[in-house]
């Protein structure tokens, strides 16, 4: 099932943790849940831009053409079908990063642009056992897919978080049906772009205790840190490791140093400001002419997560 571009507003801000905070926006009547690790790309516009009143493919085209958005993407932590609202929690950090400033700036009422949702991924039907490996960037996704783990399944979930603070993210039960979870939570305070050693011989550990379960009754989701996401490659999908790759998704959200889509954020920039020196007049069409500087995109040195 495919998004579509919607334009929203706040309704709620909570901190669940203090790095966590969530974010309520009312998504309206026509919102379709995906399911399992539903997500949705959220569009952060230069301040140039005149964005058209109707939010839509359509009238986009000729926008990005002169003033592309800077993507970032969130997984859907809970829809509630009843009245509409869609979840999503962010994590807020130092040096902050283009999205977790934006939520740890936003107030009710601001609005959001946004394009979704997709599933990214869907939970194997097979599944008696699963393995959850995430950081602070990969809980929201943990917290979905638990919630749609089967009666009699168990899970085994290894999260990486600053301090024991953050342990308040996943609140009992995390099961809707009961499914057995067992959580290890390692503190490694800030991410240093290592993985722990306490992570590796978790990681360990639950390779052994995988080896001797049929391989087809195992499934595997990864949301981390480009060098954690490695170090869950080379131990569960390696030579060693007991899973099998059709039921896995490792994914890496982040990388150490680094700022999100830098490159294809630069690179959009660069086009965009060729554009506009090529074809000033129609340029002026989707620019505000009261924005007389253009905004620089963040350095690709710069943590995002």
């Amino acid at each position: 099932m495919t998004g579509r571009h919607r334009r929203s507003r706040v309704k709620d801000k909570q901190w669940i943790t203090p790095h966590i905070v969530r974010i309520t926006i009312d998504c309206g009547s026509h919102y379709r849940h995906t399911g399992t690790d539903s997500h949705v790309a959220l569009y952060f516009y230069p301040p140039e831009a005149r964005v058209p009143a109707e939010f839509a493919a359509d009238n986009l085209t000729a926008l990005h053409t002169f003033a592309s958005p800077q993507v970032r993407r969130y997984t859907v932590q809970r829809y509630d079908p009843s009245h509409g609202p869609v979840d999503l929690d962010f994590v807020v950090h130092e040096p902050a990063g283009l999205a977790s400033t934006w939520a740890r700036d936003a107030v009710i009422g601001d609005e959001v642009l946004w394009w979704g949702p997709t599933e990214a991924w869907h939970l194997p039907e097979l599944t008696r056992t699963l393995v959850l490996v995430a950081d602070e960037t990969g809980l929201p996704a943990v917290a979905s897919i638990l919630h749609e783990l089967t009666e009699g399944a168990h899970a085994h979930v290894i999260a990486l978080v600053n301090d024991r603070s953050d342990e308040a993210y996943l609140t009992h039960p995390l099961s809707a049906t009961g499914a057995e979870t067992h959580v290890t939570w390692i503190h490694r305070g800030p991410a240093s772009g290592e993985p722990p050693a306490e992570f590796l011989r978790t990681l360990d550990g639950v390779a052994d205790l995988l080896s001797s379960e049929p391989a087809d009754t195992i499934a595997l989701w990864s949301g981390t840190e480009f060098a954690e996401a490695g170090a869950v490659r080379r131990t569960l999908l390696g030579s060693r490791g007991p899973l099998n790759k059709a039921n896995t998704n490792v994914t890496s959200y982040w990388i150490h140093g680094q700022a999100q889509d830098a490159r294809p954020d630069a690179r959009n920039r660069r086009r965009n400001l060729d554009n506009r020196a090529r074809y000033p007049a129609e340029a002026a069409v989707h620019l505000n002419p009261q924005s007389s500087s253009p905004v620089s995109y963040r350095s690709a040195v710069e943590t995002h997560w």
